[in-house]
């Protein structure tokens, strides 16, 4: 149908602009997670953040999680191994 067949089309004024909402997401998510820890398995047990910082990042970046899983950018499988390295952190 179309000459690339990663090509994107848009009908709609507001699925463009939840199109742009979900890029930033993944943007920002993207940029808060080290390179060296993307696709990372820990084989610790879950533990709770020592410091209130750590705390606050990790409930950060389960928020922005969340928001990506609830936009459907991400799956629940996803979302699920994100919280499971947030409590390995």
């Amino acid at each position: 149908m179309f000459a690339n067949p990663k090509a994107l089309v848009v009908v709609s004024k507001a699925l463009y602009l939840d199109m742009l909402r979900a890029k930033t997401l993944i943007e920002q998510y993207m940029a808060d997670i080290p390179p060296q820890e993307v696709n990372v398995q820990h084989p610790n047990p879950p533990s709770i953040p020592s410091s209130s910082a750590s705390l606050a990042n990790a409930l950060e970046e389960l928020r922005k999680g969340a928001e990506l899983r609830d936009a459907g950018i991400i799956t629940d499988e996803e979302f699920e191994k994100l919280k499971r390295k947030l409590m390995n952190a």
